[in-house]
């Protein structure tokens, strides 16, 4: 057994862990030539039980221990916030609005704050004074005001089409989940609200819960948008507790949905699911520049491939009314590679053939 640091005082050594439980069980995996079985010994830390909370703790309670006696860690802890504490920022882009959007960290804040331009112009990032970025912005939304310990984040976020909504996605304790809330853009998110943020006066009623893995694509109306959300779990508790994420099951049965401004989230039309592969799930994009084609992106896993359907949503007519019900045309059907709508265009376009 190699030596412990001498860092590490007043501890008594060999250091004892908990004793962690084996089992038997076995998981079963398919490939193309059959079952593949394989061991997984520690399946049971998976489960939410009397037993693993008392193992966490014991777990905890001795890395705990070992760190009070390490009389080392307030000097790496120094170092380490010297090598964190520099300014960082986005490049700029221009919103829906009008105006110049970019995220800066000046340092040693939680989350990144959202400025923007207070006019169209950009603001020379280059100086100082009246013509910089300090006197020609202002805050737009700041992450660190939404829970105490700067824990809560910006997951997604985008303008409506018409720049005059901002909806944006707001994940508790690093989680996966996160909750859909839209803001006029015109009222900035610069101060914390008495009560918390779901006690916001200048947000809008709408709240889109169990959302994960998923953008927000609004059509060109303004009047909604798209997301993927997974089921309903009484696990989750309220929007205002933070408990998304912390189960250890799989999520499946992903689906996009369409939001109408407005309206609870319980009336959301379903767009898209595919019951027979639960685990697959969806992009969505809108065709430029009217948005008469809706884009399916959809994948079966982290390699970079997809599946990609395109229907047609027209530019006349409630866009409400037809989302329920579209066609939907198979431009790529397999699993061969990363495709995009951009890509199926040139490599049509590259073969002189016409795009079906």
């Amino acid at each position: 057994m190699a030596e412990p640091s001498s860092r590490i005082k007043n501890l008594s050594l060999p250091l004892r862990y908990p004793k962690t439980l084996r089992n038997d069980h076995v998981d079963t995996y398919k490939n193309k030539t059959g079952d593949v079985k394989v061991l997984d010994p520690y399946s049971h830390l998976e489960q939410d039980t009397e037993d693993r909370s008392l193992w966490l703790d014991e777990q905890g309670a001795l890395t705990q221990k070992v760190l009070e006696n390490f009389d080392a860690k307030e000097k790496i802890k120094s170092e380490l916030t010297k090598n964190w504490d520099f300014s960082r920022f986005s490049y700029p882009r221009f919103a829906k609005d009008k105006r110049w959007y970019w995220n800066y960290n000046s340092g040693l804040q939680a989350q990144y704050i959202l400025y923007r331009s207070k006019t169209s112009e950009l603001p020379k990032f280059d100086m100082d004074g009246e013509e910089g970025p300090e006197s020609q912005s202002e805050v737009f939304f700041d992450p660190n005001l939404l829970v105490e310990d700067g824990t809560a984040y910006l997951a997604t976020s985008a303008f409506s089409k018409d720049g005059k909504y901002f909806a944006y996605g707001i994940s508790l304790s690093g989680s996966d989940f996160f909750t859909i809330y839209v803001r006029p853009s015109s009222k900035p998110f610069d101060k914390r609200p008495e009560g918390g943020f779901l006690n916001d006066p200048d947000r809008l009623p709408d709240i889109i819960r169990f959302v994960k893995f998923s953008s927000i694509v609004w059509t060109h109306d303004s009047k909604g948008f798209f997301y993927q959300r997974f089921p309903e779990r009484a696990e989750h508790g309220s929007a205002a507790e933070d408990k998304a994420g912390t189960e250890t099951t799989s999520d499946e049965n992903a689906a996009v949905y369409y939001h109408v401004l407005g309206t609870d989230q319980s009336q959301d039309i379903l767009v898209y699911k595919d019951d027979a592969n639960p685990s697959w799930l969806f992009g969505v994009g809108t065709s430029e520049p009217d948005g008469s084609f809706i884009e399916l992106y959809i994948s079966k896993d982290t390699s970079h491939k997809n599946k990609l359907y395109l229907a047609n949503l027209g530019t006349d007519g409630d866009i409400a009314s037809k989302v329920g019900n579209l066609k939907w045309h198979k431009i790529v059907d397999n699993w061969d590679a990363e495709n995009s709508v951009l890509v199926y265009a040139l490599l049509k376009r590259a073969s002189r053939s016409p795009l079906t």
